[in-house]
């Protein structure tokens, strides 16, 4: 089974180096070196879309792997999604659990999962950045092809972690904020869901 890790990054050279020392030897690493800030969920279903692993891990800069995180995920799709079509979501070990969110956060997908997407577009292109992994989790966990392993550890690096500064690249994910939250609101109250539908209202990201 080929693992691969892909991640955007924007402006944090040792951020990114400091996680691609956490990705285990053998495990595909695929960053994506960002010069302006651009939707998260066009950087993300780019990456999915040129990505060639079995399971794909989808990361962040600011996030670093523990050990024994990559052969939790092998061993879950091994056991739980061997036609590698499910969602293995990842534990965040020091922030506090915040259920329905951030169990969705990091994550990784197997290839048969992503197929289940026009394109490779796992993250609905409505939203800017927040919100696209929630909708992903949901309709995975409606599917019955979600897992959260309490195993599959990673360490964040944020200021909601009071480890890390409240950069310009923090600054620049959160433009839009308002939109998409608004955004969540509006596709949930037309009963919205992606890889249910693939219906956008309005689509300008992804």
């Amino acid at each position: 089974m080929i693992v691969e890790v892909i991640v955007p990054s924007l402006n944090r050279p040792a951020e990114l180096e400091r996680l691609r020392e956490s990705v285990p030897d053998g495990v595909m690493f695929s960053p994506s070196v960002e010069t302006e800030p651009r939707a998260l969920t066009t950087c993300i279903n780019e990456l999915i879309s040129t990505s060639t692993g079995d399971v794909v891990m989808v990361l962040a800069d600011h996030v670093e792997l523990m050990a024994g995180c990559v052969e939790a995920v092998v061993c879950d799709f091994d056991n739980a999604f061997p036609t590698l079509d499910g969602m293995v979501g990842l534990n965040i070990t020091n922030m506090e659990p915040k259920p329905g969110i951030r169990e969705y956060c990091f994550f990784a997908v197997g290839r048969e999962f992503i197929s289940r997407f026009p394109d490779g577009k796992i993250f609905c292109p409505d939203y800017y950045h927040f919100s696209g992994d929630t909708e992903l989790g949901e309709y995975a966990s409606g599917e019955g092809l979600f897992i959260f392993d309490e195993d599959a550890c990673v360490f964040l690096h944020h200021p909601n972690a009071a480890n890390a500064p409240r950069d310009a690249t923090h600054h620049a994910s959160r433009i839009l904020s308002s939109y998409d939250q608004e955004m969540r609101k509006l596709r949930r109250d037309a009963g919205l869901l992606w890889g249910m539908s693939f219906e956008l209202l309005e689509g300008n990201y992804g």
